[in-house]
């Protein structure tokens, strides 16, 4: 049996359960020759306050997972040198509840520690990075130079050197790591972020007065939820307010949130905030939305990104909405014809509405774009296809 392992996260986070359980639920009905089971190491915290979760978990996905208490915070000191040194004392100590062959490791440090005893436990490391975490924290973390950022971009060539394999979820992250001394190009595998939403068809004709927008994420001062962005979006859309409605899925609340609550409510166009929804609630929105919004200032790893968010609006078949910054995403759109980029977070009035004049006009033909999209790069049988292709024969 193949192991799919996790360091130091919960299984209450959802990018856990839809990127990780549900993807390995689906992967082990389509191929169960080459079934997965999910191990977490956490820290005893998560371990603890998670511990009836664990039962709930196993019954909702059905894949055996297995949760040790054997992981350190993965925060301050204990991501420099000498915490690096000690998370690596104790995996070494722990490693053996891992089991030969392919092992997929989610994230730098999880995947460094698997290399650390790969050739010890007989692991075929399988690395699925998530993002390019040390060029993202340049400027946030720490500066480039700085020993830090050192520390972690020898990691990071180390890992790409030594894989078995790379995933990526598109093709500037694969851009990134062939360009890595000692990088084979042949090693990394595109595989696009998982849909955990079965593909929807829906009405491409408008079924209300107003064009409603969505935005289904966190929010804060994070680079690719960043709340600034996405308030300046959302003033800027008080030109159009005749026109539209906005909803907003936000994951946690907060200081920042309520601030934001406050000033929406100030503006000219209905806007809706629901904080905390499962996954079903939030699909029922998304199913009654008719633009998803992914929006984004300059950032270092804009361009590797592509977001959850965006897979699960075209899962819906929704028009997109992003900003030039997203370079992964505005290329799809503007080579697949589904949605607009807009040139910055602060759109002009002239832009905004073009932008709605050009999704009332043109709704079924982005619709239909948008479905072959979807049918040819993120369908389920697509990526699980992809999946089985890195588990070896």
């Amino acid at each position: 049996m193949n192991t799919y392992l996790l360091y130091n996260e919960r299984l209450s986070e959802q990018i856990v359960q839809t990127q990780v359980a549900r993807l390995l639920s689906d992967f082990n009905a389509a191929h169960p020759e080459a079934a997965f089971r999910l191990i977490i190491f956490q820290n005893f915290v998560f371990w603890f306050a998670e511990r009836k979760l664990r039962r709930q978990f196993r019954q909702n996905f059905g894949i055996d997972v297995k949760v040790f208490p054997f992981a350190l915070p993965t925060r301050g000191w204990l991501i420099g040198s000498l915490g690096i040194q000690l998370h690596r004392f104790i995996f070494k100590l722990t490693s053996r509840v891992l089991s030969e062959g392919t092992i997929i490791c989610r994230g730098y440090l999880c995947a460094y520690l698997c290399i650390d005893v790969a050739v010890q436990r007989c692991l075929n490391v399988v690395w699925d990075p998530r993002s390019l975490f040390v060029r993202e924290n340049i400027g946030s973390r720490w500066n480039e130079g700085d020993g830090k950022h050192r520390l972690w971009l020898n990691i990071e060539r180390l890992i790409a050197r030594r894989a078995k394999k790379i995933i990526v979820v598109n093709k500037p992250m694969a851009d990134y790591f062939t360009c890595l001394p000692g990088v084979l190009r042949q090693n990394i595998s595109i595989i696009p972020l998982y849909s955990w939403i079965p593909h929807r068809t829906t009405n491409t004709a408008p079924s209300r007065e107003r064009v409603r927008l969505i935005y289904v994420g966190s929010l804060s001062l994070s680079k690719w939820n960043d709340i600034n962005a996405y308030r300046k979006f959302f003033f800027a859309l008080n030109n159009e307010a005749d026109r539209i409605e906005l909803v907003l899925i936000v994951k946690h609340g907060g200081a920042m949130i309520d601030e934001l609550r406050t000033e929406l409510n100030r503006l000219r166009y209905p806007c809706v905030m629901r904080i905390g929804l499962t996954p079903e609630e939030c699909g029922k929105e998304l199913a009654a939305a008719d633009i998803g919004l992914a929006i984004t200032d300059p950032w270092e790893d804009a361009d590797g990104r592509t977001g959850v968010k965006t897979i699960e609006y075209w899962a819906n078949n929704l028009i997109v909405w992003t900003t030039q910054h997203f370079k992964d995403v505005a290329h799809t759109i503007r080579d697949a014809d589904t949605g607009y980029v807009f040139s910055s977070s602060s759109p002009t009035s002239n832009e905004l509405a073009y932008a709605i004049d050009d999704f009332l006009l043109r709704r079924p033909c982005l619709t239909r774009n948008i479905e072959k999209l979807f049918k040819e790069k993120y369908s389920r049988d697509l990526i699980l296809s992809k999946m089985r292709s890195v588990t070896g024969p």
